[in-house]
């Protein structure tokens, strides 16, 4: 769980939300070249997008804490599709790729489920 808390300051110091609809004028560096877009009118609280942003930039299925309502009576999970694009993966163009996430994070817990639902080539960087 420490080394949880850490990640997730560190990512939190480095990782910008990039938000559609908006006007974004200048685009900061974003680690490991992934930038995650949630929707405008996200259901996650700022907390719960770092939680996510961590579970899916580190390539974890899934984040376990314990927690002994949920194992009682089981998660209360709020879910939203989020966009994941992976900057400079290849060489050649085109260069990034687009995916589709389905992430889910318990209200009680932060137990964190991000589904790929679907993934794409695009060409965005040079």
């Amino acid at each position: 769980m420490k080394n949880i808390s850490k990640v997730l300051i560190s990512l939190s110091l480095s990782i910008t939300i990039f938000v559609p609809g908006t006007t974004v004028t200048a685009h900061d560096v974003i680690e490991n070249n992934v930038e995650i877009i949630f929707n405008d009118n996200s259901a996650f609280t700022d907390a719960e997008k770092e939680i996510v942003k961590t579970s899916i930039i580190a390539n974890q299925e899934t984040i376990k804490p314990y927690g002994l309502q949920c194992t009682l009576f089981g998660h209360d999970y709020t879910t939203e599709y989020i966009t994941v694009i992976r900057h400079k993966v290849s060489d050649a163009k085109p260069r990034c790729i687009s995916e589709i996430y389905e992430s889910k994070i318990c209200e009680n817990c932060s137990d964190t489920l991000s589904t790929l639902i679907s993934s794409q080539v695009i060409d965005c960087c040079e």
